[in-house]
């Protein structure tokens, strides 16, 4: 039990930095990532569903989906926006709000809506309008960061 016991790195006397090759691990992949059977990065949409989370994971996810096109990613109620530094038209049009304002509010179907759309600020603000036309309860957002 005693050998279990660790003081976070409070008793390090510095450390050794070291570069492993990719190769050198089995199949090529880290531990605990998010790899399909194939050994390809698997991204989502909400990392709630991530199969192991840890730090790596959850910059290796929001990397990706950047790469993608993909600026807003979901980790249960909240949204992660990374800046693309470009605009995406197609992202901000009046067809797009429509369809979050009617999957996410008006439509009454069954489970979470959320897994019927793809993460967006228009997310959070339908579902705000949702809470408080039709749940009846309060609502407060907050958004942090920088740009």
């Amino acid at each position: 039990e005693q050998s279990m016991i660790c003081d976070g790195g409070a008793g390090a006397k510095g450390w050794e930095e070291e570069e492993v090759l990719l190769n050198d691990y089995n199949r090529g992949v880290l531990p605990m990532q998010n790899v399909d059977p194939s050994g390809c990065l698997k991204p989502f949409a909400d990392m709630v569903e991530l199969p192991f989370l840890h730090e790596a994971a959850i910059l290796y996810n929001l990397k990706d989906r950047h790469a993608n096109g993909k600026p807003y990613t979901r980790t249960g109620d909240i949204i992660i926006a990374v800046n693309p530094f470009q605009w995406f038209t197609e992202y901000y049009t009046e067809k797009v709000r429509n369809r979050y304002a009617r999957v996410l509010v008006w439509d009454n179907t069954e489970g979470d809506p959320r897994s019927m759309v793809e993460p967006h600020v228009y997310e959070t603000s339908a579902l705000s309008y949702r809470g408080l036309a039709f749940d009846d309860k309060d609502q407060s957002i907050l958004v942090s960061g920088e740009s």
